[in-house]
């Protein structure tokens, strides 16, 4: 809310004020963002330092931080694929005009829409099958796998 109320100050100050336009709202973004950025972390400083936790250094473990993304590596593919191709949708539509432009983004819409289903599917199944395999259960996890 602090951010966001400071960005809408800002805007106005930048664009009314300054007559910035549209340099003025990105440097209004930039700020807004920046200060919201200190706030956080002040605060998440802070509260650390209230539940005795280390500071510094010693908070990050990188080894738990290169474990996770070992894991979470196809899905990091996946998720840099899907921003290439909106961002190739949107750029080949830019160049047909504000109506394709605008129709791309509806389409966009619906890819999202799809991407986002079958990322609940995912989940779903993934939770099934841990919960399979942590019970040792064959049968469950056959019944989970065979659709």
């Amino acid at each position: 809310v602090l951010g966001n109320s400071l960005n809408m100050l800002l805007d106005l100050w930048f664009v009314l004020g300054l007559g910035w336009q549209v340099k003025g709202v990105a440097l209004a973004s930039v700020i807004a963002d920046y200060c919201t950025l200190t706030l956080g972390l002040w605060l998440t400083q802070k509260q650390l330092v209230r539940w005795g936790l280390p500071l510094g250094r010693n908070l990050i473990r990188w080894s738990s931080y290169k474990r996770l993304m070992q894991v979470n590596q196809q899905l990091l593919v996946r998720t840099w694929a899907l921003l290439l191709v909106m961002a190739i949708f949107t750029a080949q539509g830019a160049k047909f005009g504000a109506d394709s432009l605008a129709a791309n983004a509806i389409l966009m819409q619906l890819v999202l829409f799809a991407s986002f289903a079958l990322d609940g599917f995912a989940h779903a199944a993934e939770a099934l099958v841990g919960q399979s395999v942590g019970a040792k259960s064959r049968a469950h996890l056959k019944q989970v796998v065979i659709v």
